[in-house]
């Protein structure tokens, strides 16, 4: 079947000590890889069965542990930085879809009605979306059209890459839309905080016993 829309998952092969370790020591090396584990096959669960897009999973190497089997709709991140790597994925899957969106597995509030607005608005002729992330980063990133210049001069994993990116898209002529903020859990404060809002998965909850 072909989709106008493609949604891709971006996540890196879970291994210990290699993830989620800006939650280490708050959490041990191997709640740190349970939790990247399980965040990344919750999403893919999330979006896999659906009539309405194309999902397909980018990891950092071949063997990934998301889900078995493992998916059909599997690709290797190419690239010397996330910029890079998001700018190879979407240029290729601009070859066989209309729009597509980036995710990343860190942020598990991401649900199918907020997947289903940003597609919208790149169907009302917005040429790029971004859903803004509570640490000055994006969650998501989608695009009708997409350039290497989106991702110039961009530290990532600062406070800075949303307004960057932003700032690069008007540069580019770029019509924008920001979603409403979201949390990306980076380390255990987010967690906390998303149990605050009553929106931790409760798979997630027993992470936060001991701490």
């Amino acid at each position: 079947m072909r989709f106008r829309d493609t949604l891709i998952l971006f996540t890196k092969t879970p291994r210990l000590c290699r993830v989620k370790t800006r939650m280490w020591p708050a959490l041990s090396h191997r709640q740190c890889l349970y939790f990247h584990r399980t965040a990344t096959q919750f999403l893919y669960k999330s979006f896999a069965n659906n009539k309405h897009f194309n999902l397909k999973i980018y990891s950092t190497e071949n063997f990934t542990r998301i889900s078995s089997p493992m998916p059909k709709k599997f690709a290797i991140q190419q690239g010397i930085d996330l910029g890079a790597r998001m700018h190879h994925a979407m240029q290729t899957e601009l070859q066989f879809a209309e729009r597509v969106l980036v995710i990343g597995s860190d942020c598990i509030l991401i649900n199918k009605d907020y997947i289903y607005t940003c597609f919208n608005k790149l169907v009302t002729h917005k040429d790029l979306v971004l859903g803004a992330a509570n640490d000055g980063g994006y969650v998501l990133i989608g695009a009708r059209k997409v350039s290497k210049a989106l991702f110039n001069n961009t530290q990532w994993g600062s406070s800075m890459v949303l307004n960057t990116t932003s700032k690069n898209a008007n540069k580019l002529g770029y019509d924008v839309h920001v979603m409403p903020e979201l949390i990306d859990a980076d380390s255990v404060a987010d967690l906390y905080e998303m149990a605050k809002q009553e929106k931790l998965p409760v798979w997630a909850m027993p992470l936060l016993q001991n701490n």
